[in-house]
């Protein structure tokens, strides 16, 4: 039960992290992007531009892919403690049967 809590705990601080950081880094980002992509724009030949831009907005999904890859990871770690309670449950039924049928 004490683990099922702090499982459940942690779900919900990485979920409100990844609120949080996405909505952050999506204002952080857009505003750094756009920023760059005035710079790129100014003073850089065609052909860097477009590779620097893509950077620029590879590193931004990097970002998120890491704030979704924490809530996925708390999310497995819930259900897989919810299915072991649940494996220990039906094993201690089991044995009641057992004990009830002798």
């Amino acid at each position: 039960m004490r683990m099922m809590f702090l499982l459940f705990y942690l779900f919900i601080v990485s979920f409100l992290t990844f609120i949080f950081f996405t909505f952050v880094s999506f204002i952080f980002l857009s505003c750094f992007i756009l920023f760059c992509f005035l710079i790129v724009y100014k003073f850089s030949p065609p052909l860097p531009r477009f590779v620097f831009l893509f950077l620029i907005f590879s590193i931004s999904s990097s970002f998120t892919n890491d704030c979704v890859a924490l809530t996925t990871t708390c999310c497995s770690l819930l259900a897989e403690e919810g299915g072991a309670r649940g494996k220990r449950r039906l094993e201690r039924t089991k044995n009641e049967n057992k004990n009830c049928a002798r």
